[in-house]
């Protein structure tokens, strides 16, 4: 027996003996593990640190999205980016439904405020009155080029129109208060019918070898978007990841608002021109662009004659008769925005795809930042005996989409509700009293930027062909 523990004892001791080296062993290669795994992540790091400076050069690739003479691939054109400054102008798309009495200030307006010169209109048809007498008038007494198209021009066959409807979302129908299925089909054509109208329209734009071209209604004025005199604009907080490019294009782009042009001083298109290898221009072939909304508040006397010319009535210009808005940007009232774009950078089959009015392209405002307003919390009930710390609650809310910082462009739409006539002309079961008086009382203030077109439109035109293009409109 004690022969047995003995050698029980030494082959313990044994084991011990060889386990000691394991252990050292296990140790370093614990140190060496540990060290591979420091050096791992090091790598990793500069890995990704490599990948986020390529994505950034690849996002500035993709904003500018130049296309190619024939327009099937994206790369950065030379010829733009070193062509010499060429004679501007306007191009523009345009559907309308018994707008007769707005088209004449809208075509007077953007002929001298943003060098309009070629344009494409489609009548809606369920409309009851028709444009032509208007047109043939412009075509005949200015350099402006206007055409008539119609649903057979640019429209597709049944079968193709039917699928394009189908394809068409049930809850964006309802959210236009259609009910019956006759109307719901009504909106669907219309849908299929405005986003094939648009991309037919800006298609022959860029055969003809134009540029900037505009998508707004017979109710909306692209103006330069100059910061406002009495500070009267929403504050929005920057994402704390806004990269080094849109960090530099916002700063750019609100140090340049404090010296925008009077409107009518220098037309849109002859600025977009000037400044084309400048920020924002030479990154963005499509800009979204934030509306501004006017009510129907009234003005005095004084206020309506300030800066127009005696020969005309400014009570009956939407332009200069209703000066009240909206908050700058806010969505309330203001909702989303409306877009102009380059055709000549942008590829053909980029325009056979239009996303909606608002957002033509995918092209649209990338560089701009995805950002947040700040609002005060909602009151929030606190039960009694409990007193409420005297502190501003300040919650995030994310900016809508389809919908730009009033800060971040520097030209806006403003958008005209009009005087209640005007209004109700139009056949619509969504226009109603009720909904016109809840919009038009809206008043954050009063903007005049926009009234000094017409005086320099009869200084383009001259007084005598002012008053024939305007003739509805004089004193």
């Amino acid at each position: 027996m004690s022969e047995s523990k003995d050698k029980a004892m030494a082959m313990a001791s044994i084991t011990v003996a060889l386990k000691r080296p394991c252990n050292n062993t296990n140790k370093i290669l614990l140190q060496k593990n540990a060290i591979i795994r420091k050096h791992l992540r090091f790598y990793i790091f500069v890995l990704l640190a490599f990948t986020v400076s390529v994505l950034q050069w690849t996002k500035l690739i993709n904003i500018m999205e130049l296309s190619s003479p024939n327009g099937d691939k994206h790369f950065l054109n030379p010829s733009f980016l070193s062509s010499p400054i060429q004679d501007a102008s306007f191009s523009a798309c345009l559907l309308i439904k018994d707008d007769n009495d707005k088209l004449s200030e809208w075509l007077a307006y953007h002929y001298s405020a943003a060098s309009l010169k070629n344009l494409i209109i489609a009548v809606d048809p369920n409309s009851t009155t028709s444009p032509m007498p208007i047109l043939e008038l412009w075509n005949r007494t200015t350099d402006m080029e206007i055409l008539l198209w119609k649903d057979a021009d640019f429209m597709p066959r049944n079968e193709e129109i039917r699928k394009k409807k189908a394809k068409i979302p049930q809850v964006s129908i309802k959210k236009q208060g259609f009910d019956t299925q006759k109307s719901n089909e009504r909106l669907k054509l219309h849908r299929v019918r405005q986003k094939e109208f648009i991309s037919s329209c800006l298609l022959f734009h860029k055969r003809k070898e134009r540029k900037w071209t505009m998508i707004i209604d017979t109710d909306e004025y692209l103006v330069f978007n100059k910061i406002d005199q009495h500070g009267n604009e929403s504050e929005y907080k920057e994402s704390t990841k806004l990269d080094k490019l849109k960090r530099d294009i916002l700063e750019e782009v609100q140090t340049i608002r404090k010296d925008l042009p009077k409107v009518g001083s220098e037309s849109i298109a002859e600025y977009a021109e000037k400044h084309k290898l400048e920020l924002p221009w030479k990154i963005e072939p499509c800009m979204s662009l934030p509306r501004l909304f006017f009510g129907s508040v009234e003005s005095s006397e004084s206020a309506l004659k300030k800066d127009v010319p005696t020969m005309f009535d400014a009570k009956k210009f939407d332009t200069l008769r209703y000066r009240h808005h909206a908050k700058k940007g806010a969505f309330e009232h203001n909702s989303y925005d409306k877009s102009i774009i380059d055709v000549s950078r942008i590829a053909t089959t980029t325009l056979e795809k239009i996303l909606d009015p608002h957002r033509l392209v995918g092209a649209c405002s990338k560089s701009r930042t995805r950002d947040y307003m700040e609002e005060p919390s909602p009151r929030v009930r606190v039960p009694k005996g409990l007193k409420r710390k005297k502190r501003k609650k300040i919650r995030k809310v994310p900016l809508p989409p389809r919908f730009s910082r009033i800060d971040q462009t520097l030209l806006r739409v403003h958008h005209y509700l009009g005087s209640w006539e005007t209004y109700n002309s139009r056949k619509d079961i969504r226009r109603t009293r009720e909904k016109f008086e809840e919009n038009g009382n809206v008043n954050f203030g009063s903007d005049d930027d926009i009234r000094s077109w017409l005086t320099s439109f009869v200084d383009l035109v001259g007084a005598e062909k002012a008053l024939i293009l305007l003739e509805k409109k004089v004193n």
